[in-house]
């Protein structure tokens, strides 16, 4: 892929600038990156307060994945970047198990919890005037 993006989502032109930035702070600021997701949260503490909440977000995840397991950051960028060429929402972009065990019945909704979770539930909502049924 070259530099326009023209066919690229935003979530992998966002992953993309997210990864030369770790490469590039890698590079001039290699003693913060002894432990890598210790440096990595640096550099995403610093994005976020200059104003690039996006890039800075790819990185936590990351790092929060490399904390968790022993992999590098090249192996976790390729599959959240397989992830985004497939048209994935940003959470399971930079969260590949963002409800991953999640079953299919969720105890709550958009609307607050559902009445299988609460029979009192519904007595609630007519009090309150947001009766559903």
């Amino acid at each position: 892929m070259t530099a326009p993006f023209t066919d690229a989502y935003w979530t992998e032109v966002n992953l993309r600038v997210a990864y030369q930035l770790v490469k590039l702070d890698y590079k001039h600021n290699r003693a913060a990156y002894h432990t890598p997701h210790v440096g990595m949260c640096d550099l995403a503490r610093k994005l976020r307060a200059g104003g690039f909440p996006i890039p800075a977000t790819f990185i936590l995840a990351a790092s929060a994945y490399l904390a968790k397991r022993n992999i590098r950051y090249l192996e976790w960028h390729n599959s959240a970047l397989k992830r985004a060429r497939e048209g994935h929402s940003f959470r399971r972009v930079a969260f590949s198990e963002y409800k991953g065990t999640r079953g299919g019945d969720p105890r709550v909704t958009n609307r607050g919890v559902t009445v299988k979770a609460a029979p009192y539930a519904v007595h609630v909502e007519r009090e309150l005037g947001t009766d559903y049924e």
